[in-house]
């Protein structure tokens, strides 16, 4: 059912610590030159084989390859999209032993529009259905819909989180462009995501 009408819409309004009463501004404090701004440091993940192949450390019981994986992290620094340009069409358009979910599905659910394009344009089938005869397209309402912005504009909200009345219905119309193979960019793309040509 739909959430109750009753309950108030929460307005967050997000505050650095730095810029909190009591708190100095960063670059008040007397600190080396190496020492640098937090915000400064671009976002970057690296992953070995054995962190989604499997090896005699790691065991891959969710079934995913290179595709799955890079569709997960495709905003870090590009890192995402060198994996995806290694995989093989089969990998592109397998399934997980989660839930079916294929690389496709894995990029709507990790809020990758870039990625959704990217794997479009790379022989991607549209029509892949997972274990429970869902689209990756159909998800996008599920995962970035009405529901979903209600469930966190009502839940907790912790210093330095994204406001979700303002980034979930913009990410739910990019995610639908990017099935149509538009690419829109927004203030929430990090650096090196937004140069990423796909």
């Amino acid at each position: 059912g739909d959430w109750p009408e009753a309950i108030p819409k929460v307005q967050t309004r997000i505050v650095k610590w730095e810029h909190q009463p009591g708190h100095r501004p960063f670059s008040s404090y007397k600190l080396p030159k190496w020492v640098r701004h937090p915000d400064s440091q671009k976002a970057a993940m690296y992953l070995q084989p054995e962190d989604y192949m499997g090896s005699r450390k790691r065991h891959n019981a969710h079934g995913w390859n290179v595709a799955h994986v890079g569709a997960q992290c495709g905003m870090f620094e590009g890192q995402g999209f060198k994996m995806l340009e290694k995989a093989t069409p089969e990998e592109i358009n397998a399934p997980d032993m989660l839930e079916g979910w294929t690389p496709l599905h894995w990029a709507v659910l990790s809020d990758n529009p870039k990625a959704v394009i990217w794997l479009l344009k790379h022989g991607a089938d549209k029509d892949a259905e997972d274990n429970s005869g869902r689209k990756a397209e159909d998800m996008v309402e599920d995962h970035w819909g009405e529901m979903y912005q209600r469930y966190w504009e009502h839940g907790p909200k912790k210093d330095g989180l994204v406001q979700p009345d303002k980034v979930l219905l913009k990410r739910s119309k990019q995610m639908k462009e990017a099935f149509k193979l538009g690419a829109t960019e927004n203030e929430f793309d990090v650096e090196g995501y937004k140069a990423i040509q796909v």
